[in-house]
Formats: structure tokens, C-alpha cells, sequence
């Protein structure tokens, strides 16, 4: 008979380690009680070593300051330190390699502790030797994750000095005294990240242990609420819910999966503060087995983590790469593919979004402040150009970031365009070879074969048009590379299979109950769209089923400094999905 007291004492007192780790605290003698002695020893020396790395990576952006400015011929103003720190600094920055090592060390140390305890208190025929294999990837993956998160988050606040400081007119001894009392560099980030990485090592190991515990065949959630913390009502309906050991919880209301509480795969809304805790469904028929039985099934499970090692997000990658090009089954489809490629880059995407809207506000507030005479013209000119230019190149970066992720998926631009007609403009076809690159290989083969395309330059707005079975897309001189991109979304609308259609159901989504009505000025009255909760209204164009707005200005959007549709994550999702997966 299994001691199932034994073992809801042992869940309960790691619900109970929980709690005390995000206060902040270690009892010595409920750690005794765990068999988990060695915890703290664990997290002071991890909590050592990154408080150390975040004092180099302090002294590197200090020193590099220094050294910048000794070496400028003329005194350097802030505009150019940013410059510098942007383009040049943070790719000297190695805390990112450093971290990760460290985090691996101290993951994998407690995790195999843990799991060694809660294995000796299932079944003690069946002890603990060694991690699988998929442990192994994700403590590697997640380590990495973790360095570049703790990174970039850095890098944010050490340009919102600069930026600060560009704003209010502060000096470069200023930024010096500012970067020395940033919050980033100090050890209470240190003692935080030890202590919340232990509690992801806690749920990482009850998996684990499970998992190589013959008579474990279902975990249980159970929920528990700490001091202050107000529980979420999903974990609340969630506890005593069982599934199979190898399955994933679904969490009511988002829909989101996880193997445990607080696994690294739940957004921060689900996963912050989260104090509840795994039990065991135990099948007492196994327990009964022979030794030499149990070893067995223990030794089958093994091989199949150790020859399946992926984590979550390589089978989500590994499985969309498989299924690009594939017919396309329903939006959702497309939503997931958008999902899996994004959720790699959305820190990084981040952080230029918000470099560019720190440096707007740098702009707002040169022209507020001409209008109260406190610059000259002349200052606010010279403000607007310097925050326009380095808009621009966050912007260039952040489209960078995402093609450079999706061409881990498919290959884009490098098929020739054989289908474009010789009486075409020759400016626009130059403009459209050189931008081919944001289009997938396979959507200009559909092209090359389904279509005959005529490039028209125009003095009119932007269009694309089918004419006796030609494609005819025109753009001005003035935005062309935009133009051309967002209009080259609509020939692909009549000659890629399956782009039309996909539109049409994102579409019918977002704009159900929503009446038609004019876009007003500067569009013609004929012009309508249903508006739906669309950063742009235009997005919501209606051209009667025949055509649609949203690759077309989404991807256009994409590739603007001054754009809202990053705060439309189900939107980016799409047209990421559509680039991705179609």
C-alpha cells in the first residue's frame, strides 16, 4: 500500500516552500523535513553569481562610457552616446553567455535534488539516478530564454537613462551617476531571480519524478493561495483536476497549457505569484510490481524522453516547419504557426517598440515645449530629425528581428520573378526585386505561375487591379517601397491559392456584428469598411469578399516607426501565421 499521507506531506510541504521562497525566506528545518538540505546553499551561491554578473555588466557599460568619450575628438553630446549605446554597446555586452551557463549550473543542481526527494517518497524501489534527456533540453533552453529575458530587460532601462537624460538636457556625468544606481544592476534582482528560478526547478522536478515513477499515471493540480495573494479563479477551478503524466492542463478561461504551475511555457499572467502545487494519481497495482519490473518501466519511459528530448517549443517549431505550404485547415491554423514564431522574438520586438515610443515622447515634448518658447525652432527641428532617425533604424531593426525568426521556417525572395511583364517601369521593378526578400519563395513561384504582373508608375494613390488577366500595380514615386509591398499583398490575393480565403475567415472574425460604414475623410464616400477594434480603419475595408486589407497594410504597418499594430497581438499573429504557414 502506498503511503499516501507520506505523500501529500511532501506536496504539501513544498506548497508550504513555495510560499516562504517568494517571501524571500528559507526554514532550515522544513528544508530538513524535505530532504532538500541543500536548496539554500544553491540559491546563495546563484544568487552570488548573478548579483556578480550584473556588477561586470554595470562596470562593461560604464567603462565603455568612459572610454567613448576619452576617445571622441570633440566632447560627445547624449543624442551621439545613444547612438553608440544602440548601435555598438549592447553587442559587446557577453552577460547574456554568462548567465545562461550559471542558470543551466543551478537549474540542473535543483532540479535533480528535488526530484531525487519526491522519487523517494513515491516508491522507494524506484530511486533517483539521473535527469532525462528532455530535462536536459529544457534546462538548456530555458536557461538561454532566461539570460537573453534578464538581458534585453536591462538594456531597456539602461536606455531609458539616456533617454531620460536626452529629454531633460542632463549631462554625460549625469548618465554615469544614473547607470551606478539603476535598479537592473542591484542585488535584489539577484536574490529575486534565484528565488524565483528554485520554484520553477520545484515544478520542473515533480514532472520529472513523476514521470520516472511507475505507479505515477496522472498528476493532480492543486491549488493553493499564499498571504495577500488574491487566487485567480482558473487555478481555483482548475485544483483536483487529473490528467494523464504526459498531458497538459488546460487553464479555464485562456486556454492556455502547461505541464505544471508556473511552467515557463504560461504568459506572466498565469505564471507570477502562482502558489499552487502537483500531486500524484498513484496506481496502487504498480506499487506491488517487482523491483526488477518497476526498473523496467522505469527504463522504457527513459528511452523515450531520452530519444523524444524536445521541449515545447522545439515540437511547436519542429511541427510547423513540417506543415509549411500545407493546405490550410482553418484560421486557427495560421493564428498557431503566427503564435510559435512570435513568441520567440516578442521580448526583442518589445524593446524597440519601446525605444521608439521613449524617443516620440522626446519629440512631443520639443514641440510642446516651442510652443511655450522654451526651445527655438531651430532645437525642435533638430530634436525631430535625431528621434525620426533613430525611430527609423529601431524600426529597421525590429522587421529585421522577425523575418530573420520566420526564415528559420521557409525561404523567402530567393526565386526570380519570371512573371513580370518587359513594358513595366523600370524604377518599380528595381524597387520590387530589392524588397522581394519579405516575400516567401513559394508565394512568387504560385506567382510566377498563376500570373502575369505589369508595374505602372502613377501619379495617383497606390492600386492593384486585374485587367484581362494582368496584374497591374501601380505606385507613385513618393513611399514607393511601401506602396509597392502593400499592394503587391493584393496580387497575391488573385494568384496565390489559399491567400483570399485565409484573409476572409481572420476577417469575418474580427468584423462580426459590425455595421458597414464610411471611412470618411481622406477616402471617397463609396469607400467603407467595418471597423472592429482595428489600430487603422482602413484595415477593415470592404470590397465584397473580392479583396482584403489585412496583409496588405498589417505587413505595410510592420514596417513602420509610427504604428500601433504591435498592441494587436491576435492581428501580428496572423499575419506572421500567413508568412510563416501559407
Amino acid at each position: 500500500m502506498v503511503n499516501y499521507d507520506a505523500i501529500d506531506n511532501l506536496i504539501d510541504t513544498i506548497n508550504i516552500l513555495v510560499e516562504k521562497v517568494n517571501e524571500g525566506e528559507f526554514e532550515k528545518e522544513l528544508l530538513g523535513q524535505l530532504g532538500m538540505k541543500n536548496i539554500p546553499a544553491f540559491v546563495e551561491t546563484f544568487e552570488k553569481d548573478i548579483s556578480s554578473l550584473l556588477l561586470i555588466q554595470r562596470s562593461y557599460y560604464i567603462n565603455q562610457l568612459k572610454k567613448t568619450v576619452i576617445k571622441a575628438e570633440k566632447p560627445l553630446t547624449i543624442e551621439e552616446l545613444f547612438q553608440y549605446y544602440s548601435n555598438d554597446l549592447f553587442i559587446g555586452d557577453d552577460f547574456r553567455i554568462n548567465m545562461s551557463k550559471k542558470a543551466s549550473d543551478f537549474l540542473t543542481a535543483t532540479t535533480k535534488d528535488i526530484s531525487k526527494t519526491v522519487m523517494k517518497s513515491l516508491d522507494k524501489d524506484v530511486s533517483f539516478k539521473r535527469l532525462s534527456g528532455r530535462s536536459v533540453s529544457w534546462i538548456k533552453e530555458w536557461s538561454e530564454d532566461l539570460a537573453n529575458l534578464m538581458k534585453i530587460s536591462t538594456q531597456s532601462e539602461v536606455e531609458g537613462v539616456l533617454i531620460k537624460a536626452l529629454s531633460e538636457g542632463k549631462g554625460i556625468q549625469h548618465v554615469e551617476l544614473a547607470l551606478k544606481d539603476l535598479p537592473a544592476f542591484d542585488r535584489k534582482r539577484a536574490r529575486t531571480t534565484a528565488i524565483t528560478e528554485v520554484l520553477t526547478a520545484a515544478s520542473v522536478a515533480q514532472q520529472e519524478a513523476f514521470e520516472q515513477s511507475p505507479s505515477v499515471e496522472g498528476k493532480k493540480w492543486k491549488h493553493s493561495g499564499g498571504k495577500g495573494i488574491e487566487p485567480r479563479s482558473s487555478h481555483i477551478e482548475l485544483s483536483g483536476k487529473v490528467v494523464q503524466i504526459n498531458e497538459t492542463f488546460t487553464i479555464p478561461g485562456s486556454g492556455e497549457l502547461a505541464k505544471y504551475p508556473r511552467d515557463t511555457d504560461l504568459s506572466a499572467s498565469e505564471r507570477i505569484h502562482c502558489h499552487c502545487a502537483l500531486g500524484p494519481a498513484v496506481n496502487e497495482e504498480i506499487l506491488g510490481w517487482t523491483k526488477e519490473d518497476k526498473e523496467k518501466a522505469r527504463k522504457e519511459v527513459m528511452d523515450d524522453l531520452d530519444k523524444n528530448p524536445y521541449t515545447k517549443k522545439q515540437k511547436d517549431a519542429k511541427k510547423l516547419a513540417n506543415k509549411v505550404g500545407q493546405k490550410i485547415k482553418n484560421e486557427q491554423d495560421i493564428l498557431d504557426a503566427g503564435e510559435v514564431v512570435y513568441k520567440n522574438i516578442e521580448s526583442k520586438v518589445n524593446f524597440y517598440t519601446r525605444r521608439i515610443e521613449r524617443l516620440k515622447k522626446i519629440n512631443d515634448k520639443a514641440n510642446r515645449d516651442l510652443i511655450y518658447d522654451k526651445i527655438t525652432a531651430k532645437e525642435q527641428i533638430r530634436t525631430r530629425f535625431l528621434t525620426s532617425n533613430l525611430q527609423e533604424k529601431a524600426a529597421e531593426k525590429r522587421l529585421e528581428l522577425i523575418f530573420s525568426e520566420l526564415k528559420k521556417i521557409r525561404k523567402f525572395g530567393n526565386v526570380k520573378m519570371l512573371n513580370i511583364l518587359d513594358n513595366s517601369d523600370l524604377y518599380l521593378k528595381q524597387i520590387l526585386i530589392n524588397n522581394k526578400k519579405y516575400f516567401p519563395a513559394s508565394w512568387i513561384t504560385e506567382s510566377n505561375k498563376n500570373s502575369v504582373l505589369l508595374l505602372n508608375l502613377t501619379k495617383e494613390r497606390g492600386s492593384q487591379q486585374l485587367y484581362k488577366g494582368v496584374s497591374i500595380v501601380s505606385a507613385g514615386v513618393h513611399g514607393t517601397k511601401s506602396t509597392i509591398i502593400h499592394e503587391m499583398m493584393h496580387h497575391f490575393e488573385i494568384s496565390v491559392p489559399g491567400f483570399l480565403a485565409a484573409e476572409k475567415l481572420f476577417y469575418e472574425r474580427r468584423t462580426k456584428g459590425y455595421d458597414l460604414v464610411q471611412l470618411g475623410y481622406p477616402y471617397d464616400d463609396q469607400e467603407i469598411a467595418r471597423l472592429d477594434k482595428f489600430v487603422i480603419g482602413y484595415i477593415g475595408k470592404d470590397y465584397a469578399g473580392t479583396g482584403y486589407e489585412i496583409m496588405s497594410v498589417g505587413l505595410q504597418e510592420m514596417m513602420e516607426a509610427d504604428t500601433r499594430i504591435f498592441s494587436d497581438t491576435d492581428y501580428i499573429h496572423f499575419i506572421i501565421g500567413m508568412l510563416a504557414r501559407l
